[in-house]
């Protein structure tokens, strides 16, 4: 799936690097073994970097398999793999190859490593979806067995997620060496050799360094266009709108075609926000469109549903369909004005949003949209108590799944155990009866409004040209691992 251009006035092509590039940068990009030079969007620390963070635990802790590049499945500490007919049993051989420690990479410390990973989820949406594992077993000769409870098409996708790298007393066997040196995060890749792997003679070659340092999305721009950085990932609509219209018009960038959910999640059922239909006043006077143009960001998506249009089932139609915005604010001022007619103070509500422009521009639509009907809105920092929050996560896979896990009762305070029940529901039926459970369980999800939608999820990266071993993705992971490697 190509990416998204992202913005209107600059339109993403595959430039020259005479036409592409400043006359200080008119050479073209030609990529060696000399260190890559990355920069992620953000401040404060590295380590409490979502983007970031994904990154380096991709890079210093292997699973049993990872994403490359596209996000395709490929092989980590386990070098193969087969899955039985009923799709109940994942049977993974290990490669040749040593634990951190330096004894060998045994069936046995895979298996105890897997199961303490998989315990620290517990009563996460990560969790939640480790919930289909039944059993780990280890079995001879360098082989273990995952046992379901179910069959999830995507679960080796599952199995590729950065938080799922295994450690052992804390170590990790890589694929990457990570140091810290002048400021910045140095990655160098671990010789095949060290991985159970035969060690090409001209490996050396074929690799390079990759450095990592976290920039403001300002800084980080002037750096790319300056060439003093290859590639800026960890991009968001919070920071998209620094961006002039026509800077990225030398520079190649773009969205990642990613699902998710992209919205405001109730903190706080009390009051005002007790009752549903207060909530789903709130929703159906936000004008969707109106924020996208705002944001002026081509690839943002208006949603008014929990599940995305691809895994709706047959009902793909939007909320309130039946009324244009005027008959919807009518609507929701009628709600309002019942509840005022018993509390006759002005509703307030404490919405949490992150920092940056993007950010600045939804609170300036969210006020205006809710002003209309008379709530007034106070804002917040991101981790402050709120009444309103923004959730922006990206779905790793395509499982209608994720979404209710997301939102479940063991992971939030503001739910819905009936849309819960369902889900748990899912394990145990046919196709056909688990797509009709997935409708109901969106169904009343949104009839308890505990999820405002918005739209999709926002993330974009730029380079300033192609860049070896990264391509947008669904998944919007970009490990640094590939990107090291050059091939022949």
């Amino acid at each position: 799936m190509k990416p998204s251009p992202l913005f209107k006035l600059a339109p993403f092509s595959s430039l020259t690097c005479a036409a592409a590039l400043l006359a200080s940068l008119t050479a073209c990009h030609k990529e060696t073994n000399q260190a890559l030079r990355v920069a992620v969007i953000g401040e404060g620390e590295l380590d409490a970097n979502p983007v970031a963070a994904d990154m380096l635990e991709a890079a210093g802790q292997e699973g049993l398999v990872a994403l490359d590049e596209q996000g395709r499945v490929v092989p980590a500490l386990a070098d193969r793999w087969i899955v039985t007919d009923d799709g109940l049993s994942y049977i993974f051989r290990l490669r040749d190859s040593a634990a951190p420690d330096g004894s060998p990479l045994t069936s046995e410390s895979v298996r105890n490593a897997l199961r303490q990973t998989i315990a620290a989820t517990k009563d996460t949406p990560l969790g939640l979806e480790l919930g289909v594992v039944d059993e780990v077993r280890a079995m001879a000769g360098r082989v273990v067995e995952i046992r379901l409870t179910h069959p999830m098409p995507d679960f080796l996708q599952l199995m590729a997620e950065p938080a799922l790298g295994l450690r052992w007393r804390g170590r990790g066997t890589g694929p990457m060496r990570i140091k810290s040196k002048d400021g910045l995060l140095w990655l160098t890749a671990l010789p095949p050799s060290e991985r159970g792997q035969p060690m090409p003679e001209n490996w050396q070659a074929t690799t390079r360094p990759v450095t990592l340092v976290q920039k403001p999305v300002e800084a980080a721009l002037a750096d790319l266009g300056a060439g003093r950085v290859d590639l800026v990932l960890g991009g968001s609509f919070a920071d998209a709108a620094r961006i002039p219209n026509g800077r990225l018009s030398r520079l190649q960038a773009g969205f990642d075609p990613v699902a998710g959910l992209f919205g405001l999640k109730v903190e706080n059922e009390q009051g005002f926000l007790a009752l549903p239909l207060n909530r789903e006043a709130l929703a159906m006077v936000i004008d969707r469109v109106a924020l996208g143009q705002a944001l002026g960001i081509a690839g943002f998506v208006p949603n008014t549903r929990l599940l995305p249009m691809a895994l709706r089932g047959d009902d793909k139609s939007e909320r309130w369909s039946d009324y244009d915005m005027e008959g919807r604010q009518k609507l929701a001022m009628q709600r309002i004005s019942r509840w005022n007619a018993v509390h006759p103070e002005r509703v307030r509500l404490r919405l949490a949003l992150p920092k940056g422009p993007g950010a600045d521009i939804l609170a300036t639509r969210i006020t205006q949209d809710f002003g209309s009907i008379g709530v007034e809105i106070e804002r917040v920092n991101i981790k402050d108590p709120a009444d309103l929050r923004l959730l922006d996560q990206v779905a790793p896979y395509a499982n209608p799944a994720w979404y209710f896990h997301v939102l479940h009762c063991r992971a939030n305070q503001d739910c819905s155990t009936e849309s819960d029940i369902l889900i748990e529901k899912t394990s145990e039926t046919s196709a056909s009866e688990t797509i009709a459970l997935y409708a109901e369980a969106e169904r009343l999800t949104l009839s308890a409004n505990v999820f405002i939608p918005l739209g999709l999820p926002v993330r974009w990266s730029a380079s300033a040209g192609s860049v070896h071993g990264f391509s947008f993705n669904t998944h919007s992971l970009h490990n640094i691992y590939p990107m090291s490697q050059l091939g022949n």
